[in-house]
């Protein structure tokens, strides 16, 4: 029968070479856990309030829907990403689409923030997002937006 041997090396003495590897990549993991964790987005929420959304292209229709929610989260790099969910209350023009309707914001001039519009006045526009319409008149929009949003004067609408 062998017996081990008291290592010399001070590692060899109540802990093992294991150990002292976990323990010195646990404080790597937390050392580089700490930047980013002091880089957080920044999350916002406004409502209810209403808003004129385009809920069919084909015939071209538009209503006001009242939005109990929208959510705007600013990124650490300064980029954000509103989600809201809207109820429409009243077609304004055309009609309700029966097999609802997806939209696509394929680029900037197409979509305003109603965040924007609600809380500061400003008119800023989407880069881009989705609306989706069901056919009972929900409305979900989640729309994205860069560090420097176009305004009414970028869009040519002075």
């Amino acid at each position: 029968m062998q017996t081990a041997k008291p290592s010399a090396h001070p590692i060899g003495r109540g802990v093992t070479r294991r150990t002292v590897v976990l323990a010195f990549a646990a404080a790597l993991l937390w050392a580089t856990a700490v930047p980013s964790a002091s880089a957080s987005a920044a999350t916002d929420r406004i409502g209810p309030f209403e808003s004129a959304i385009i809920v069919n292209d084909d015939p071209f229709s538009a209503a006001i829907a009242r939005c109990d929610s929208l959510q705007r989260t600013e990124l650490p790099d300064g980029t954000s990403i509103e989600t809201q969910h809207c109820q429409i209350t009243e077609l304004l023009l055309g009609e309700m689409p029966t097999n609802g309707f997806v939209g696509d914001i394929s680029s900037s001039c197409q979509w305003a923030s109603d965040y924007w519009q609600n809380t500061t006045g400003e008119v800023l526009f989407a880069e881009s997002g989705r609306v989706v319409v069901t056919p009972s008149g929900r409305v979900n929009v989640v729309t994205h937006y860069p560090t420097d949003p176009d305004d009414l004067v970028d869009c040519g609408f002075d």
